[in-house]
């Protein structure tokens, strides 16, 4: 019993000095006090508000577009007692940085992550000449001044036709999944017109094509030789054929890639140079409309600042779309307003910034 007292009276204890502690802190505090303090907030929010939806007419965000229930553009306040005014701004630049951005990753993981040859390995452990990019067995026996008929059979006893298929065929996709890359990448930036990419989609198809019968060639010839219906001279005629057509669709899908690809680098280098240059237009117009409106904040204090939260404008070394933030005072808001600096001296006030740990000035 005595124990179960004890317990009872050591959790007693902490709830009766937590509320004589906030009887304490509330002593001072009239109604009046409270009143007066609650008011102060409300109207400090209802300025909020009245400053946000101003300047977001003054930048022509439109409001009313949502995608799944939620606004693509606007601006929403958020008021921080004694501390200033936070603004999310939700503005189409965000949707173009994010469709570059796509698109440049897109095309550098094509770029980067093809693969290279799986056989390079096994033909080191079996001593069998395998290209690294590309097949060279024909030119080193020629580099030897080996005959055909030794080529042939060194192929057939070493290779195989079959693997000689499949490193162009290696070769010829690698180029064109870069082709595809690039061809998406001018899409998603919308440099190309409907008639030219369809013309690049069906070039694409036509060097499928060209790869797919190439291959069923060799494995007819490979068919055929394995049943003894197909050697000496013929093997020798035929698998030489099906290698120069190999060779010549490896070599224009090669450049025809290289060629997209510059093209869409091209492109991506304008979409970034203009969309940089939208987004200095816009800071502009941003400090233009907080001058022209900050009077709207009339219960704030001089020494509160104002925080603008822009999403998805800037980037991370990685490539990936992350907010941007512009800080400053209101006292300088206010001497805009006044006429005592212009719009460009504000934007020299601002304190840029994308975290906490890499502010740009201060």
């Amino acid at each position: 019993m005595s124990r179960f007292r004890s317990f009872y009276l050591w959790n007693f204890a902490p709830r009766v000095l937590n509320g004589f502690l906030l009887w304490v802190l509330l002593l001072p505090v009239s109604s009046e006090e409270l009143i007066a303090a609650v008011n102060e907030i409300t109207e400090a929010q209802t300025d909020a508000e009245s400053f946000s939806r101003a300047l977001g007419r003054s930048l022509e965000l439109n409001q009313g577009n949502e995608i799944f229930g939620m606004s693509t553009e606007g601006v929403s306040a958020t008021y921080l007692h004694n501390q200033g005014l936070l603004l999310e701004l939700r503005t189409p630049l965000a949707r173009s940085r994010n469709i570059l951005n796509i698109s440049s990753l897109g095309s550098r993981s094509i770029v980067n992550g093809v693969a290279g040859n799986p056989f390079s390995e096994f033909s080191m452990r079996n001593k069998f000449p395998v290209a690294e990019a590309e097949p060279t067995a024909e030119r080193d026996d020629l580099d030897r001044g080996l005959a055909s008929t030794k080529m042939v059979e060194r192929l057939y006893d070493g290779l195989t036709i079959r693997m000689t298929s499949i490193e162009y065929s290696l070769v010829v996709r690698a180029a064109l999944q870069r082709a595809n890359a690039a061809i998406q990448s001018m899409h998603e930036i919308g440099v190309l017109n409907e008639p030219d990419e369809l013309s690049l989609w069906d070039e694409v198809g036509d060097l499928v094509s060209q790869l797919s019968q190439n291959v069923e060639k060799f494995q007819s010839i490979e068919q055929r030789a394995e049943a003894g219906d197909l050697s000496g001279a013929d093997l020798i005629a035929e698998t030489d054929v099906v290698i120069a057509s190999m060779e010549s669709l490896k070599s224009y899908s090669a450049s025809f890639a290289q060629d997209l690809l510059t093209r869409s680098a091209e492109a991506e280098k304008g979409y970034n140079a203009r969309w940089d240059a939208d987004l200095k237009a816009f800071e502009k117009r941003m400090y233009a409309g907080l001058c022209e409106h900050v009077g709207l904040l009339s219960s704030f204090s001089g020494s509160e600042y104002l925080t603008l939260q822009v999403l998805g404008v800037s980037k991370n070394i990685n490539g990936f779309a992350q907010d941007k933030f512009y800080s400053f005072g209101l006292r300088e808001a206010r001497r805009c307003a006044d006429g005592e600096i212009d719009v460009e001296g504000l934007g020299q006030t601002v304190v840029e910034y994308t975290d906490v740990s890499s502010l740009r000035r201060w």
